[in-house]
């Protein structure tokens, strides 16, 4: 379950994605604007996933914690399109990269401790499909809308659906505590 509700959000998030070169543009700005844009994203997730290792999330605490910062970095990415000063932007960008960067290390060490060894591959399979099935369609439909509309149109309709999906996880009891349904499928193999 929890991998279909990031397989739903990361084609919103693909939609924004397509969106940053336009919203660089949009606010009069070039190449190294749209450079350091990347820089201070990617400086916010080497950030975050270091700070998430040295301070892991518990167990019984990740899928809600997973879904909050999921939310955030929905609105942080709303943030990247409103009218506001550049740098203003960039600290929208530093927080979802530290927030992104925490959600990955909670992602992978939550499946890492939520599937048998003998599931993993079939599994982290399932769960990068997931992630990249949409990327043909997210991105040709996000052009679109922003060429119908404009950066903050399309990013507001992709982060409301992003907003829909997070809370869709919050509010189920067993996608907020990443709690591991049984199935007859794949039963539970006990390590030896």
């Amino acid at each position: 379950a929890g991998i279909l509700m990031f397989m739903f959000w990361h084609f919103w998030d693909s939609m924004i994605e397509i969106g940053v070169p336009f919203l660089i543009e949009s606010k009069d700005l070039g190449a190294r604007s749209y450079g350091i844009f990347g820089a201070v994203g990617a400086a916010g997730a080497m950030i975050g996933s270091a700070f998430a290792g040295i301070r892991p999330v518990p167990k019984e605490k990740r899928g809600l914690v997973f879904y909050i910062f999921i939310g955030a970095i929905a609105w942080c990415m709303l943030f990247w399109a409103m009218p506001i000063p550049f740098w203003a932007v960039l600290i929208f960008v530093l927080i979802e990269g530290i927030l992104g960067g925490s959600l990955m290390v909670i992602w992978r060490t939550a499946m890492s401790d939520s599937v048998d060894q003998h599931l993993r591959g079939r599994v982290n399979s399932l769960d990068a499909v997931g992630s990249l099935i949409f990327l043909p369609i997210a991105p040709l439909l996000g052009g679109w809308l922003i060429s119908l509309t404009n950066v903050l149109t399309t990013y507001s309709i992709a982060v409301s659906f992003m907003v829909l999906t997070t809370t869709i996880g919050l509010l189920i009891p067993s996608f907020r505590n990443f709690q591991r349904n049984p199935s007859e499928k794949f039963p539970r193999v006990e390590q030896k």
